[in-house]
């Protein structure tokens, strides 16, 4: 699906912009520092050693994250703990404190101001929603 999206923008690109290529291995490396990405979010790697572990340099995995998913490393990494932070709050009973500490944040007013920063609300209004829906 991804690659037929990215197909899509390359067709759909604006006329004078150079289309972006990346082989099928660059693509598969990609994926793979995604997988080892998501699969740990606590865990923030360097772009270098996220390539050094998936086989590609700095430039090809930043180039690559950018084509593909239109995000720096850094901010895919974000989005990925946001999205685990929401999911966490609408679908368990953790405390927000240990939600935090499980998508990579050392204290729970960090996460909670990173949560409010990505979505525009507090972490503790899908909690409260969470609870009103059960009701």
């Amino acid at each position: 699906m991804e690659v037929l999206l990215l197909a899509l923008e390359q067709i759909t690109r604006a006329p004078g912009q150079q289309p972006v290529y990346l082989s099928e291995r660059v693509v598969r490396r990609i994926y793979e520092a995604r997988e080892l990405i998501s699969g740990n979010l606590t865990r923030k790697y360097s772009s270098h050693e996220l390539g050094a572990l998936v086989g590609l340099s700095n430039y090809h995995l930043k180039k690559g994250f950018k084509v593909i998913y239109n995000l720096t490393v850094t901010d895919f990494l974000h989005q990925a703990r946001m999205q685990k932070a929401r999911l966490l709050l609408e679908e368990t009973d953790l405390s927000i404190s240990r939600i935090a500490i499980d998508t990579g944040y050392t204290h729970p007013f960090a996460f909670s101001s990173a949560f409010k920063n990505f979505y525009g609300y507090a972490p503790s209004l899908v909690r409260k929603s969470r609870r009103t829906r059960k009701d």
